[in-house]
């Protein structure tokens, strides 16, 4: 499928211009990409060990809840 025309039949709030719902999409995708680039890092960090979680500031535990959450979830 055209990325493109997957952006276009997205459903929007009604009055918005199609400007405004590209930089909204663009947005929620930077913000979905960010969250999944993050917590697969802390994945990587788990696998070398706990030592560097602790280095972050995190408990084994958070990390561990972060990284069992979808992309799409905060």
């Amino acid at each position: 499928m055209n990325t493109t025309h997957y952006l276009v039949s997205l459903s929007t709030p009604s009055g918005l211009s199609s400007g405004t719902r590209f930089r909204l999409e663009g947005t929620t995708l930077r913000e979905w990409l960010a969250r999944r680039h993050y917590r697969r890092g802390l994945a990587r960090l788990m696998k070398i060990g706990p030592h560097m979680i602790d280095d972050v500031g995190l408990t084994v535990e958070q990390v561990r809840q972060e990284i069992a959450k979808p992309f799409w979830q905060v």
